[in-house]
């Protein structure tokens, strides 16, 4: 990749570099913006993604605008490959690493590689390339052990003995790798602990405009929560890379860890019916669940995954036991220490918060529904022939399709269906002859192909105990999932 600093044969000052990882992310998003919008920094982001894909946005146009001209560049990396880090991060000022696995897949196989090793490489590839300064996006549930709600909390609250779930626990590991680094080959290092992260592109304001009107309540509905939103987490990390660029700032915070929220904790609950009022969702209809009837489905929910895994069967993410504990017991924690020693202070207010993300929101829906109802009018009137009901019944009076003799894909002989309308899912209908196992595969669209073909064929011309199957490369369209409460988005939100 080359050098991107040094000096200018024209007098310009030098180029900054910083990188940040997992860039594409939700936080990180953010955090790449105020970077560019500074003017300070030019920004090497590093993803998964072999390219960066744009979204809609100001942001994301502030992005293209970078990426054009220069200020920006994309590079595809996985923390798991310290050669790619280096690469990443030769001639580059400062890394922000907020690179993770996904929180809400409870897989410590993936967390230790991806949050231990991951981490344990970027540090390596920062004192390898000389780089100045490591901030880290650690996260509140470090401290948290699932069973004791906090209040308060401070940076004197030791790790707990047992976490809640693979997230927390390597979320740990690798906060005490990056401050055990701090000041070895020069590297100076800092973690960030925010609290339950929202903002402009998050996953909670979807899920809870799916709601509209219902809102669900976990537990005893009183616990508290400390919600912060997304620019206030991106201030607190550019904070800590300005305190640790000085001699006395990083004497002072080097090494060490700072919870960051809005200081406005509140009950998790009225935050997100305001929420839904912002959405223009009024008189919710509010649905108590005790704690009582919720843990024994999630229990079995999870029992369900531990015999049935091996069957197919996705690992639950949402209603499992764990998430149960993040939304339902006090989790609030003190900003005294960030505000002393790292000039933290919230720049935007729960309040003011809450607005700029629903109206971010609603925006972006309507923009999309715009889109959907121009696309829907442009298209042509549709016919018979491309109508999305069933296919008629041919008349009495038309030749009836006629079967052919052929064999499969396995070299069993099969009757093929020739001249008649194909069924939705444009699956070409197959007849296998009596007494030939169908495939053990076959999809649960064959009674549907076994009423078409019927219908279509004079009682005369129907094969006895013919059986029919859709072809395995044409499945039909699954049923559309049901939507998430917004509890379950509230839980993964939490973790962050």
């Amino acid at each position: 990749m080359g050098s991107l600093c040094g000096g200018d044969s024209n007098g310009r000052p030098e180029e900054k570099w910083c990188a940040v990882t997992g860039a594409r992310g939700f936080m990180a998003r953010h955090l790449v913006a105020a970077l560019l919008r500074s003017g300070e920094w030019h920004v090497r982001l590093t993803d998964l993604a072999p390219v960066v894909k744009l979204g809609p946005g100001e942001n994301e146009a502030l992005l293209a605008d970078a990426l054009r001209d220069g200020r920006a560049v994309y590079a595809s990396v996985d923390v798991r490959n310290l050669d790619q880090l280096i690469e990443a991060f030769e001639g580059v000022d400062v890394v922000f690493h907020t690179a993770a696995a996904d929180p809400s897949k409870n897989n410590l196989q993936l967390h230790y590689e991806v949050n231990v090793e991951g981490t344990k490489n970027v540090v390596e590839a920062c004192m390898t390339c000389k780089v100045k300064r490591l901030i880290y996006t650690s996260s509140s549930a470090v401290v948290f052990d699932g069973d004791h709600g906090l209040l308060n909390a401070n940076e004197s609250l030791p790790y707990p003995k047992k976490f809640p779930d693979a997230y927390a626990q390597t979320k740990a590991e690798a906060e005490k790798l990056v401050m055990k680094a701090n000041g070895i080959n020069d590297l100076l290092t800092c973690c960030i602990r925010p609290s339950s992260i929202f903002g402009p592109g998050d996953i909670m304001i979807p899920v809870l405009d799916r709601c509209r009107k219902i809102h669900f309540i976990l537990g005893d509905g009183k616990n508290l929560d400390d919600f912060v939103y997304v620019e206030n987490v991106v201030h607190g990390h550019l904070c800590a890379d300005k305190t640790l660029s000085t001699m006395d700032g990083a004497t002072t915070c080097g090494g060490k860890a700072y919870f960051i929220t809005n200081m406005e904790p509140m009950n998790m609950w009225d935050f997100t019916s305001m929420l839904h009022e912002e959405l223009g969702h009024k008189r919710l209809f509010k649905i108590r669940i005790p704690l009582l009837v919720i843990k024994p489905i999630c229990y079995l929910v999870e029992w369900s995954y531990n015999i049935l895994q091996h069957y197919g069967m996705r690992q639950p993410q949402l209603l499992t036991s764990t998430r149960i504990k993040y939304i339902t017991l006090n989790r609030t924690f003190s900003c005294n220490r960030a505000a002393k020693e790292l000039g933290y202070t919230p720049i935007v207010t729960l309040m003011d918060g809450l607005k700029l993300a629903a109206k971010s929101y609603i925006r972006l829906r309507n923009n999309i529904e715009e889109k959907t109802e121009a696309s829907s009018s442009s298209r042509p009137p549709r016919t018979q022939g491309n109508s999305n009901s069933s296919p008629a019944a041919p008349p009495l009076s038309a030749s009836p399709p006629h079967l052919q003799l052929r064999r499969d894909a396995s070299g069993a002989p099969a009757l093929r269906l020739l001249g008649a309308p194909l069924p939705r899912s444009s699956a070409p209908a197959r007849c296998l002859l009596p007494g030939v196992p169908s495939r053990r595969n076959a999809s649960a669209s064959s009674l549907v192909l076994r009423l078409n073909l019927h219908r279509l064929l004079p009682s005369a011309t129907r094969p006895s105990r013919v059986r029919h199957h859709a072809d395995a490369s044409h499945p039909l369209p699954s049923p559309p999932r049901p939507p998430l409460r917004h509890s379950d988005a509230v839980a993964a939100a939490r973790t962050r």
